[in-house]
């Protein structure tokens, strides 16, 4: 004869196991909700804005014709070409791109703020990300154990994926993913303790010059080769720096930049390096950022080298 106590035991196993089943259950329809969502735009809109925060601080929508920012902090080459994969599945009448592509831009590693990359991104990637990360970048904890939270629906992380359910869904808001133009009126400059570390972190690893982040190669010739099947025009800005940030890049990092450019520039790819233009100290949030009247400054500009090159 089973005991009470055997059973109570029993039970509450039987049940930790159908909550287990349930919330797998849960994550998978969540997830998979939340990676079918639609980018869509209004039919004006023509002009897509991409990129990390570069863009996002320095290139205003509202001074560029017909367009729209989806440029996020820190994002990288890989996250954008399945952000501009979904824009041009879902929206014919985009015809132009617009993505920041920096001097430091090929020098960010996989493992730079993984995390956080994590939380935002895990539910508009593909397996063929995790194949590529691990082959150019190597072992990582947190996006080896999202890859197989993700791929095998295992319930963690689902409060995150409710809400981020939950706003496009209820509030019929874009996940927070999608990025926009951000404008930051602060002033850094002078303060040079804020100029060598946004120069470390971006450069060098410890005091080693950083090497070039194969995987963000990759990335970049797959959003190219995703403009030119699709006939999308696509534009390169090296977004300016400040004169002082400048002048600390790596000549490596100039030098590397630049040649990748050239050997991608077509008919369909433009690239326009903006790197070291003179802008005054008041147009600047910090050393590589933008403030809003520097921003509205550099839109401009940008608008009207867009124009000429029809």
């Amino acid at each position: 004869m089973v005991s009470s106590k055997s059973f109570s035991r029993f039970a509450v196993a039987f049940l930790f196991v159908i909550l287990i089943i349930g919330l797998t259950f849960v994550k998978y329809w969540v997830t998979k909700f939340n990676s079918a969502f639609l980018i869509t735009f209004p039919d004006k809109i023509s002009t897509v804005i991409m990129g990390d925060s570069h863009a996002e601080a320095c290139l205003n929508p509202a001074y560029i014709e017909n367009s729209i920012s989806l440029a996020l902090s820190s994002e990288k080459a890989a996250f954008t070409y399945y952000k501009l994969r979904n824009v041009i599945e879902h929206n014919p009448q985009v015809h132009k791109v617009i993505l920041a592509y920096s001097n430091h831009s090929l020098f960010v590693t996989g493992d730079s703020g993984a995390a956080e990359m994590m939380h935002r991104y895990h539910n508009i990637i593909d397996q063929d990300f995790y194949s590529q990360y691990f082959k150019y970048e190597g072992w990582n904890a947190i996006y080896y154990s999202t890859y197989l939270i993700d791929s095998c629906s295992l319930p963690f992380g689902l409060i995150n994926d409710i809400y981020t359910y939950m706003k496009i869904r209820v509030a019929s808001k874009p996940p927070y993913v999608l990025g926009g133009f951000q404008e930051s009126n602060k002033s850094l400059i002078g303060n040079t303790k804020c100029l060598k570390s946004t120069v470390n972190r971006q450069y060098y690893n410890g005091s080693k010059p950083r090497n070039v982040s194969q995987l963000e190669v990759l990335y970049l010739n797959k959003i190219i080769r995703l403009c030119n099947d699709n006939k999308l025009k696509l534009y390169l800005i090296n977004t300016p720096v400040h004169k002082d940030y400048y002048q600390t890049i790596p000549k490596r990092a100039i030098q590397v930049t630049n040649k990748l450019a050239s050997l991608v520039v077509s008919e369909n790819v433009t690239y326009i390096d903006k790197s070291n233009m003179n802008i005054p100290d008041d147009y600047w949030s910090d050393y590589d950022h933008l403030n809003g009247r520097g921003a509205v400054f550099f839109s401009q500009i940008i608008k009207e080298q867009i124009n000429l090159s029809k």
